[in-house]
């Protein structure tokens, strides 16, 4: 598989990802609030999580796309803010969004573990979602300046990675508005990954040479000069007079001596 299909297979898989979690995080902000037996069995509750299950780890997958792509206009930056988006993702998006399915129904099913369900969560688990936040904030700050820098992608996408940073404090404040930073993101990735399917190949760029393009034999005519032999990329000799290259011009001939 050539370089160009994996950077669109990147492409798709980071912008329909995207799009799914974009979709999940909005279908679960309209159950936020005190989970109960009821909210958690919804529909739209499995809907939620699944669509952002599904969609993490296709965002898991393309964004080694984005680190290929953009990698040598600005190396440190794209690496350490892919890696802290990716390990958000992987965090919020994959193990809670998983656990949300599996475990939690579980859980608050059983009015022995209701409780467990419904209160604070463990110290432990406390640490792993505040690591994971702050990789969703260095990353979204990192990853939207290395976007600007770099000029790969379009513009708006590093623009929208910095505002969802800028939300996070937002989100915390309000829990109305607690899936907006990661919705944003989203947003900023389904423009990366657009960039990445609809960019044109690198082989699609390159015009044929206009040496190469004109045949190596000439039919011998008047006026028109015939190759000499070789190959006219290489030595460019003509029979008959020299040749301006690449505008084919011939140079006015100087007058036979009388």
């Amino acid at each position: 598989m050539s370089s160009d299909a994996l950077q669109r297979l990147a492409g798709t898989a980071l912008a329909t990802g995207s799009a799914l979690t974009v979709v999940g995080y909005g279908l679960g902000g309209l159950q936020n609030g005190t989970p109960t037996p009821a909210t958690v069995h919804s529909p739209v509750y499995l809907a939620s999580n699944l669509l952002i299950y599904a969609g993490s780890v296709l965002v898991v997958f393309g964004l080694p796309g984005l680190i290929v792509r953009q990698f040598d206009r600005s190396r440190k930056l794209t690496l350490i803010g892919t890696v802290s988006f990716a390990l958000i993702t992987i965090i919020d998006g994959t193990s809670n969004s998983f656990a949300s399915i599996t475990l939690f129904p579980m859980l608050i099913g059983n009015p022995a573990t209701r409780h467990a369900a419904t209160s604070s969560p463990p110290a432990i688990m406390g640490a792993f979602f505040v690591i994971g936040t702050a990789c969703g904030l260095a990353g979204a700050v990192v990853l939207g300046i290395s976007v600007l820098r770099a000029g790969v992608f379009p513009p708006w996408t590093g623009i929208v990675m910095l505002i969802g940073a800028a939300a996070f404090p937002v989100c915390a404040a309000a829990p109305i508005l607690g899936n907006l930073a990661p919705i944003l993101g989203g947003i900023a990735m389904i423009g990366v990954g657009s960039a990445l399917v609809s960019e044109r190949p690198h082989s699609a760029g390159r015009t044929a040479s206009p040496v190469r393009s004109i045949p190596a034999t000439w039919a011998r005519r008047p006026g028109r000069p015939r190759w000499s032999g070789r190959s006219p990329g290489r030595s460019g000799r003509i029979d008959r007079g020299r040749w301006c290259w690449p505008t084919l011009r011939q140079p006015a001939r100087r007058p036979a001596d009388s």
